[in-house]
């Protein structure tokens, strides 16, 4: 019925499924506005009836994405900055699935070519997304970090935290990103946010450290010293160290690769 027509948005082009997110978002930011009561949450499925069926366009446009994100993500911005605190909540938990759906999504198609498989029907919208494509996805992230409203930068955190854990292996050039929001969040030293950030800066340096590019390294080692001399929290400034302590022992372990790889990129230290 309904939701078929939301979920079958693939088969219209790409003005057409713009109007309708354009369409959806007004109609969920048209249900809470004005005075009227604040009763997203127990009801949140009813009343954020638009901002829901956004997210089901989106997602069943995945293979497209890239042509649709900066619209899908400048509407769910309207969503996740909105003076109510539970329609905040309730874009962030829209746009995190959003964001992991469209790496995982990438890493299927990846595993498609290494296989030798085709794309299928959608190849062609398959092929649109484009390898700048992660960076405008957790840009989505670092805009939203700027809005004025602490517990929005808190679920932001919590995004980025749920994207590593999911998907970090699929990061690849937003890893500059990433790094410089983690050390920006640490130099503003608000205490929560601190704590937020350092739990995706230890899940980098425990899971992701090895895959790193090779220019990321400084910028990683200048963002745990951020940490590390942060007044928020004593216990992270502390650990912190350590995981410097424990970068020096890789860079030990690994010298030699290291050593190639930062020639092949033409730096010499």
């Amino acid at each position: 019925g309904l939701d078929l027509l939301f979920e079958e948005s693939r088969k219209l082009d790409k003005e057409s499924v713009i109007f309708m997110m354009q369409a959806l978002c007004k109609v969920g930011l048209n249900s809470v506005s004005g005075n009227r009561p604040d009763i997203v949450g127990a009801n949140k499925q009813l009343r954020m009836f638009g901002v829901d069926k956004l997210s089901v366009v989106v997602a069943s446009n995945i293979g497209r994405v890239g042509t649709l994100w900066e619209v899908a993500s400048a509407l769910l911005y309207q969503v996740a900055s909105h003076p109510r605190a539970t329609v905040r909540r309730y874009g962030m938990d829209c746009l995190t699935p959003l964001i992991i759906s469209a790496f995982k999504h990438r890493a299927e198609l990846n595993k498609q070519a290494s296989d030798g498989e085709g794309l299928g029907e959608d190849s062609e919208a398959d092929r649109q997304f484009d390898s700048d494509l992660e960076r405008r996805l957790l840009a989505s992230y670092e805009e939203l970090y700027r809005c004025q409203w602490a517990d929005t930068k808190n679920n932001v955190l919590d995004g980025l935290y749920q994207v590593l854990q999911s998907c970090g292996e699929e990061v690849k050039a937003a890893w500059p990103m990433v790094l410089a929001m983690l050390k920006g969040v640490a130099q503003d030293m608000e205490s929560q946010q601190v704590q937020q950030a350092f739990l995706c800066l230890k899940l980098i340096r425990n899971d992701f450290l090895s895959a790193l590019p090779i220019e990321c390294l400084q910028l990683l080692l200048t963002t745990i010293g951020a940490f590390g001399l942060a007044d928020a929290d004593l216990n992270i400034s502390l650990t912190a160290i350590t995981l410097l302590w424990n970068i020096a022992d890789f860079f030990g372990r690994e010298r030699g690769a290291l050593l190639a790889a930062f020639s092949e990129v033409g730096f010499h230290p």
